[in-house]
């Protein structure tokens, strides 16, 4: 099997544009996890078949992988356009996901140790409740870093934010919750 650098490269020298390899691919992705076994890749598409097979139970190896594809190509190219508007449309998916599965985590910990009831409006409006907490908390946040240094670089933002996930994640397993 090829090594991640092996793809990128062969993705990058092909002759199709990487974009429309990785549209492909992702579209394949999003079938794979919702098919699981009962998946089967068409045989003109046998050529994404490695992608598949390292990154199908891994999306933010994908993302990664798309970003490093799309920052190995000229910055003011069309092609890098293309693969910009991919890795942003597979990043949104993502933080969807993971919002969703968040909020699901706390909801599921405030009904366990009887913070809510186990009603679906109660259950909405402490939803709507952690949302608001923990976007004050990533302003505060974010605001707090941006007076030290007036501007916060992308990368800075991300590990910020990387950091500031984790921590609310391990508060949810730990019970420390929004009050409803």
């Amino acid at each position: 099997m090829k090594t991640v650098s092996e793809l990128r490269d062969a993705l990058l020298n092909g002759k199709e544009p990487p974009e429309k390899a990785l549209q492909l691919t992702d579209k394949y992705l999003q079938q794979l996890a919702a098919m699981g076994d009962d998946f089967r890749l068409p045989r003109e598409h046998l050529a994404i078949k490695p992608l598949l097979e390292e990154f199908g139970a891994d999306p933010e190896g994908f993302l990664s992988f798309v970003r490093s594809v799309r920052d190995m190509v000229p910055a003011r190219s069309l092609i890098r356009k293309g693969l910009q508007e991919l890795y942003r449309t597979i990043e949104v998916r993502l933080t969807q996901q993971k919002r969703r599965t968040r909020i699901d985590a706390a909801i599921t910990m405030a009904v366990k140790k009887s913070i809510i009831p186990d009603v679906y409006s109660s259950k909405l409006a402490y939803a709507n409740r952690c949302t608001a907490a923990w976007a004050l908390r990533k302003k505060n946040l974010l605001d707090a870093h941006r007076a030290m240094k007036d501007h916060l670089d992308t990368d800075t933002r991300r590990v910020l934010l990387d950091e500031f996930w984790a921590n609310v994640d391990a508060e949810i397993a730990h019970g420390e919750l929004p009050k409803p």
